[in-house]
């Protein structure tokens, strides 16, 4: 057991090690030897843990939406029996500055680049969106069933609460002041909320 976890850490340790540098310098501009210079490893260890550059782009997909999926789809305390004030803090976050920057649109739409070119990929990319709506909608489906918001469709909801968050990534992306970010995003947040049929 303790050996699958370390080999797990070791190859979550070269993917963070990869996003940042593909943030930084851009897919093209990374080599292995990059990668392995920033994990202090030599050239050959990474390849043990990927057999090719192709299986590590692979490995930088997973990992990227599972950041993004974190970040979307932010978990929600069932528990707390405030479930409005639960719902306020589940759009707070999916609005915020701070989720919205979680992502590096650099590494994503180098990842979709090569979507658009790679079968495998491109299967991957399909996966999380899926996973994603559906994690977003049982909680969507969640708050309508506790009367916090008045949805009679929540595939629709889910579907124009995910075009609401990519739309706000790309702001971020082209905005840099962000407190005008926020401001905006506040907007939305107002729309989503009489979409849903929410009352402050």
């Amino acid at each position: 057991m303790k050996v699958k976890e370390n080999h797990e850490n070791k190859r979550n340790i070269i993917l963070e090690a990869f996003y940042k540098l593909v943030a930084e310098l851009g897919m093209e501009n990374v080599s292995m030897t990059k990668i392995a210079k920033a994990v202090n490893m030599p050239s050959s260890l990474i390849f043990y843990y990927f057999k090719n550059k192709q299986e590590l782009i692979y490995g930088l997909i997973d990992y990227m939406f599972e950041k993004c999926i974190s970040v979307s789809t932010p978990d929600i305390d069932w528990t707390n029996k405030d479930v409005k004030g639960e719902f306020i803090k589940f759009v707070d976050s999916l609005f915020s500055v701070n989720g919205a920057i979680e992502i590096d649109s650099r590494v994503y739409f180098s990842c979709v680049n090569i979507a658009l070119r790679d079968k495998r990929a491109k299967e991957k990319f399909a996966i999380y969106t899926e996973k994603a709506n559906e994690k977003l909608l049982k909680t969507i489906e969640y708050f309508s069933a506790e009367g916090v918001i008045s949805c009679d469709n929540t595939a629709e909801a889910v579907y124009y609460l995910m075009v609401m968050i990519a739309g706000l990534q790309d702001t971020l992306d082209f905005l840099d002041d962000h407190e005008k970010f926020q401001c905006i995003a506040d907007f939305h947040k107002k729309q989503l909320f009489r979409f849903l049929g929410f009352k402050e």
